[in-house]
């Protein structure tokens, strides 16, 4: 009896807990019942059907790792797992594997919880890692920002846009190298793309020729590059072939191109290859760059706007250039402004909204053609929450979480299912639950509640981050990241 005792208490010994422990799946627990002469088993039903071809090991020195056999004592051989896979324990991913002790590695499965979008895991299976929070729509390409931080872009890269090291399209999402902790994205009206990260500080990369990275040179880069002095940024916006940015204190600063004054510092046309001061802004709470000029909100609800102004698009009844902030005439209650590339919008307090400028393809939404020199309002729009001009056209969410688009639509780009037109709002076809939209080029797209983003419009250069380059003129899903 007393041998027969210490082969049991070596059996207990050389069994595990079938628990995690840090990257181990540890084995089965084998307990000894002081009123039996043999270990009972305890099986975990769950464990049980994921392992069933497990074999009791007949001698008393244990298992040998190693053997090919599936021992009392071990999680795995190998390659063989036992039928174990990441799902069954709860985890997504597939690469959980085998250690050298024969024990479950489960560092290979992704942990949804954790903070990390990991490898194995992505928006579908673990939006709270995973899930786009905003999403910003460039000339031919797209950028988001994940809950974690990370920024990821598809589309062209001719110039380094998509922030990959590289300049191969990408028809996919695809990681921007070394960004972990970005609060916002822009992709902007050109080809290059910026971030404000949390500490407010800002980078760019892309098409640098005008300077418009900000980090002193004129040289593209395909890798993000740390904008030159810029701290308590707090929203940035990415131009044609300029930027600005939003600071903590109410002031902004540009830098880039400034043909036009698109800067608002007073220097036409000197360009400026680092941030420099927009003149007179001090308390601006809403920032949009376009094509060739920009707008800020202010706190009183009022807006300015410098640069470019052949189409109106400054808003303040003439067709002169700006090199400094002008009022837009006649506009109050704004909490928010999107500028395009001729046109600019302003969502105002009641939910209403306001276009200026261009109107050819009815980007302007007032039910005309025609441009407009000062304000006009969008019509029939009561209830919006965010606005977005594309280039020729403008989208807008609603409180109900559904979307909005008006004017161009040759590519599809209104995803109302056709390529007419509208010079009124139309409703974007099947797409409940919107969190927010931007209106690039020829495409758009939408972040859903869900963390999953959806594309609309041209993309022949894989902008609509399907995989393929086919356009489409309703939403259809980006591909997982």
């Amino acid at each position: 009896m007393i041998r027969l005792f210490i082969v049991l208490l070596l059996s207990v010994v050389s069994a595990g807990c079938y628990q995690s422990s840090g990257n181990r799946w540890e084995g089965r627990d084998i307990h000894v019942d002081s009123g039996e002469t043999e270990p009972d088993v305890l099986h975990d039903q769950h464990q049980e059907e994921a392992r069933p071809d497990i074999q009791n090991d007949p001698r008393p020195d244990g298992p040998v790792c190693g053997n090919g056999i599936i021992e009392a004592g071990e999680d795995c051989e190998g390659s063989d797992l036992g039928g174990v896979t990441c799902e069954s324990l709860g985890m997504p991913g597939d690469g959980l594997a085998c250690d050298a002790d024969c024990l479950l590695d489960i560092s290979g499965c992704g942990i949804c919880g954790n903070g990390a979008c990991e490898d194995s895991e992505d928006q579908f299976g673990c939006p709270s890692d995973c899930g786009a929070v905003a999403v910003s729509a460039g000339w031919a390409h797209t950028c988001a920002v994940l809950s974690d931080g990370t920024v990821l872009c598809w589309g062209n890269n001719g110039s380094g846009e998509l922030g990959t090291g590289g300049h191969g399209p990408g028809l996919i999402p695809t990681a921007v190298e070394g960004m972990t902790d970005a609060a916002a994205v822009s992709a902007g009206g050109g080809s290059h793309t910026c971030a404000v990260l949390s500490d407010g500080t800002a980078m760019c990369w892309g098409n640098n020729v005008y300077g418009q990275l900000g980090d002193g040179t004129n040289i593209n880069s395909s890798v993000p590059v740390a904008v030159s002095g810029m701290t308590g940024a707090v929203a940035l916006s990415a131009g044609g072939t300029h930027t600005c940015s939003l600071l903590s204190d109410g002031r902004a600063m540009c830098w880039g191109y400034n043909e036009h004054g698109e800067l608002g510092n007073g220097s036409v046309p000197v360009s400026s290859f680092v941030p420099v001061v927009v003149s007179g802004l001090t308390d601006a709470v809403s920032l949009s760059a376009g094509w060739a000029h920009t707008c800020a909100v202010l706190s009183d609800g009022t807006a300015r706007c410098w640069g470019n102004n052949v189409s109106y698009q400054l808003g303040d009844g003439t067709m002169v250039d700006r090199e400094i902030p002008v009022a837009v005439s006649g506009l109050a209650g704004a909490v928010a402004v999107t500028a395009g590339r001729n046109h600019t919008c302003a969502l105002l307090s009641d939910g209403t909204a306001m276009c200026w400028g261009a109107n050819g393809a009815g980007e302007l939404g007032d039910g005309t053609t025609t441009d407009r020199s000062v304000p006009a309002a969008v019509s029939g729009l009561s209830d919006a929450v965010a606005i977005s001009t594309g280039i020729d056209d403008t989208c807008a969410v609603l409180s109900d979480e559904t979307a909005r688009c008006w004017g161009d639509n040759t590519k599809g780009q209104l995803g109302d299912g056709t390529n007419t037109s509208s010079p009124l709002p139309v409703a974007v076809s099947g797409l409940p639950g919107v969190a927010s939209v931007s209106a690039g080029e020829s495409h758009t797209c939408a972040v859903l509640s869900d963390g999953t983003a959806m594309c609309w419009g041209n993309n022949g250069s894989g902008q609509l981050g399907t995989g393929t380059h086919g356009g489409s003129n309703v939403p259809v899903q980006v591909a997982a990241w």
